[in-house]
C-alpha cells in the first residue's frame, strides 16, 4: 500500500469511528454535540478546504442555526454541525439564519456527522433565499472523505496528524451515558496499574557483605528493603526500566563522603535521545530521590544506592 493509501485508509477509519459513536448517542436520544466536536470539525474543515472557520458558539452562546463561520473575503461561509440528517433539521437550520448572518456569509452548509439522506424535502422559499443547494450544501462523512481523498499529500498528512492526535479523545468524549449514570470508558483505564511485587524475607540481602554493619538484624534490613520496593513500585514501568538501566551502566565511586554509583550524564542523554519524555523521566527520578546530580562535577549524575542508606535515613 502506498503512503497515500495508508493515510486515506486511516482517515476514513477514524472519521467512521467518530460517526459511529455519534450514531450510538442518537439511538439513546443523546443528540447534543458539545463544543469539543464543533472545534474538532472546525479544524478538519479548515485543513481540508483552507478556511479560517471560528466557533460561533464562543462568540454567542449556542448561535441559532450556525456553529462555525469564516467571514473573510473569498470565503464568507458558515456551517451547522449536527448529528441529525433529516429534512426538518435542514429547514430548521435555514429558518434560524439571522439577518446579520445573512449579510456576513454568502454560503451556508450543514455538516452531518454521519450519512446524509438520498433526497430532501426542503422549504423552497428558504433554499432560494440563501441559495442553498441540497446536493452541494449538505455534507456527510462520505462526502467529506471524498474531498479529503483529493488533497495533496502534505495536506493529507496534516489531516491524518490531526485525527491521530484527537480521534481517541473525541470518541471517548462522545461515549453515551449508561443508564446508571456511568460511562463505558474511565480515565482509570488509561492509568498504569501498580505492578505485582514479590517480596522476600531479606535474608540474602541482610547477609550480603556489601551491607555488613548497616543493619542490626534481618528485620531491620527487611524494613529498609520493603520501603525501597514500595517506592520503586510507585514509579511508572518505563521510569523503572530507565533507572534499572542506569544502575547497570553505573560505576561504583567510594571517593566521596558517601559511596555511590556514578554515571556520566552526557552519556545517558546520548543513549536516551530516542526515549520519549526523557527529561520528564529524569525529573521524576530526581524528585523521588533515586538520582541526584554531582555538584562538583556537573557533567555526571549520581545514582543513590539504596544499600548504602541506613535504616534511620529519611524516607524517600
Amino acid at each position: 500500500m502506498s503512503s497515500r493509501g495508508y493515510f486515506v485508509g486511516q482517515i476514513i477509519d477514524d472519521l467512521d469511528a467518530i460517526a459511529s459513536q455519534v450514531r450510538q448517542r442518537c439511538k439513546l436520544n443523546q443528540m447534543d454535540l458539545n463544543r469539543v466536536l464543533e472545534d474538532f470539525f472546525k479544524e478538519i474543515l479548515n485543513l481540508v478546504y483552507g478556511y479560517n472557520l471560528q466557533n460561533l458558539n464562543k462568540e454567542r452562546v449556542n448561535t441559532p442555526g450556525l456553529d462555525l463561520g469564516d467571514k473573510s473575503i473569498g470565503a464568507k461561509i458558515a456551517y451547522q454541525v449536527t448529528s441529525q440528517a433529516g429534512s426538518s433539521k435542514i429547514n430548521g437550520t435555514l429558518s434560524k439564519i439571522s439577518p446579520i448572518d445573512a449579510v456576513s456569509y454568502d454560503r451556508f452548509k450543514v455538516l452531518i456527522i454521519g450519512q446524509r439522506q438520498g433526497s430532501y424535502s426542503l422549504d423552497t422559499t428558504l433554499t432560494a433565499k440563501y441559495k442553498f443547494n441540497e446536493n452541494d450544501d449538505i455534507v456527510g462523512i462520505t462526502e467529506l472523505c471524498r474531498d479529503i481523498m483529493d488533497l495533496s499529500l502534505p495536506d493529507l498528512q496534516a489531516v491524518h496528524r490531526k485525527l491521530s492526535d484527537e480521534q481517541r479523545r473525541i470518541v471517548i468524549e462522545l461515549e453515551p451515558e449508561l443508564p446508571d449514570g456511568s460511562f463505558k470508558t474511565s480515565m482509570l483505564d488509561f492509568i498504569e496499574a501498580n505492578p505485582n511485587v514479590g517480596r522476600s524475607d531479606a535474608s540474602a540481602f541482610a547477609s550480603h557483605e556489601d551491607v555488613s554493619g548497616l543493619f542490626n538484624d534481618r528485620e531491620e534490613a527487611q524494613s529498609v528493603l520493603d520501603r525501597f520496593i514500595d517506592e520503586i513500585a510507585r514509579l511508572p514501568r518505563m521510569t523503572r526500566e530507565l533507572f534499572g538501566w542506569m544502575v547497570d551502566e553505573s560505576e561504583f565511586d567510594n571517593k566521596g563522603i558517601s559511596p555511590s554509583l556514578q554515571i556520566n550524564a552526557d552519556y545517558v542523554a546520548a543513549k536516551c535521545r530516542d526515549v520519549p519524555n526523557y527529561l520528564a523521566e529524569i525529573r521524576l527520578l530526581t524528585a523521588r530521590g533515586f538520582i541526584d546530580f554531582d555538584q562538583e562535577e556537573p557533567h555526571r549524575s549520581g545514582l543513590r544506592s539504596f544499600i548504602a542508606r541506613r535504616s534511620d535515613a529519611p524516607e524517600w
